[in-house]
């Protein structure tokens, strides 16, 4: 993803939370829902993500979430 948010979030809850307070902030930004999102090797994915399209990368720091909407032509904003 070339464009997108970058969300700290260090706390204790589970990741579906921290996406949670993440995507209502992006909604509320920017006005689109995000589609797209990347977290570090590290992060525990629970199963109340299911259904979200969460990608693993190490160049995200851990405990942050780069989120984004993701385009048709397969480029992500």
């Amino acid at each position: 993803m070339n464009i997108g948010m970058l969300w700290f979030d260090n706390s204790k809850s589970l990741l579906s939370c921290k996406l949670e307070k993440a995507i209502d902030f992006y909604q509320e930004k920017y006005g689109k829902t995000p589609t797209a999102f990347y977290v570090n090797p590290s992060t525990a994915i629970d199963s109340d993500c299911k259904g979200l399209n969460i990608q693993i990368s190490k160049s995200i720091m851990p405990n942050h979430i780069w989120l984004g909407v993701e385009r048709k032509d397969g480029n992500n904003t």
